[in-house]
């Protein structure tokens, strides 16, 4: 009875929907990958790991590779839509294996192991530098009468001997202050959401001249997919082709549909690559490979190249934007007892014995 209360559970379901299974997610891939490689069946793999999830109760992921097997056993799909029909993939992640598990299903899987290491490190980063404030502005909001009873009983003492009364400072009478500030935070982090998708879809070139990080991830992701498939069997425009053939990615459907379009029209890959990309060693290997006929040799380079930046740029932000989160809590947080302390300065108090 417990469980079932407990996978009906609407707050259970965000929770593991949102958080767990995504945790989860990265070590079962990381389960099938090494059991694929020493030679075990996909479907005999995921099995196995389905009862072990039962035996931990952990149902929700019981179920899920319960209906993927369904899928793959009787309904006949293919692993990658089945993965993607029952949760496992995302868009990103069954375009990805779809085009890698023509060559390697092993390979395929490390791929996307390798796409999301970084991902949810730096997403918990972004919500420690916005959550905290938000957090103590929202209790401001909600428990000013008491912040403002606790202020005033901390200051009655000094004010019963002062000939001058400490005044607590004037938003203690009225939360728009905080409400305004609050309300600001969350407009400013939506427009900023709102200004890359629409520099996605319109101007990627300013996108990745302001924001290195993007760039680095689409080459990152893509660039080795785009490796993979040339490794198969399949030349420059066939292999951006499949890309783009299953792919939802913004990035992905104006900057590689932008680069089939001009080789179709008789130009190279670094041309489209050129105009959009603003890291010039990446163009660099690209038109050095083009030139002399190595262009997987160039692509493994450039992906050597940015994965190194990538992983130094994320290693330094998943650091330092909580520790930018946590000092501008804390300023928040003492904002009124640092008004306190200036009142008290400014104007001396005088005290009646």
């Amino acid at each position: 009875m417990k469980t079932n209360i407990l996978k009906n559970n609407f707050l259970y379901k965000i929770y593991f929907n949102k958080i767990l299974l995504k945790r989860t997610k990265k070590h079962f891939f990381i389960y099938l990958s090494q059991g694929i490689k020493h030679g075990s069946s996909i479907s005999s793999l995921i099995s196995t790991i389905k009862n072990e999830y039962k035996k931990i109760k952990m149902f929700q992921m019981y179920e899920i590779l319960k209906d993927t097997l369904y899928k793959m056993e009787n309904d006949g799909l293919d692993i990658g839509d089945a993965f993607y029909l029952s949760g496992l993939f995302n868009e990103s992640e069954k375009t990805t294996f779809n085009a890698i598990s023509k060559k390697s299903i092993n390979s395929a899987f490390e791929q996307i192991i390798k796409q999301n290491k970084y991902k949810s490190e730096f997403k918990y980063a972004l919500l420690m530098l916005v959550t905290p404030v938000l957090f103590i502005l929202f209790g401001y909001i909600v428990f000013l009468p008491e912040v403002k009873a606790f202020t005033l009983s901390i200051l009655a003492p000094v004010n019963a001997v002062s000939s001058t009364a400490i005044q607590i400072p004037a938003y203690f009478n009225d939360r728009s202050i905080f409400v305004i500030s609050f309300l600001s935070i969350i407009f400013i982090s939506g427009f900023i959401i709102y200004l890359v998708e629409y520099l996605k879809k319109n101007n990627p070139k300013i996108l990745f001249s302001f924001v290195r990080l993007i760039e680095r991830e689409f080459i990152v992701n893509h660039f080795s997919v785009l490796l993979q498939l040339m490794e198969s069997g399949l030349n420059i425009s066939d292999s951006v082709e499949v890309i783009l053939k299953d792919s939802n990615d913004t990035l992905a459907k104006k900057i590689l549909g932008d680069a089939l379009a001009d080789m179709s029209n008789g130009y190279d890959f670094s041309h489209t690559i050129e105009k959009y990309f603003s890291d010039y060693a990446t163009v660099a290997f690209l038109k050095g490979g083009e030139l002399n006929d190595q262009i997987e040799s160039s692509l493994s380079m450039i992906l050597s190249h940015n994965e190194l930046l990538y992983q130094k740029l994320i290693s330094r932000l998943i650091v330092w934007l909580p520790m930018a989160g946590e000092t501008i809590m804390t300023v928040v947080l003492l904002i009124p007892l640092l008004d306190i302390l200036k009142t008290t300065t400014v104007n001396a108090m005088n005290f009646t014995v």
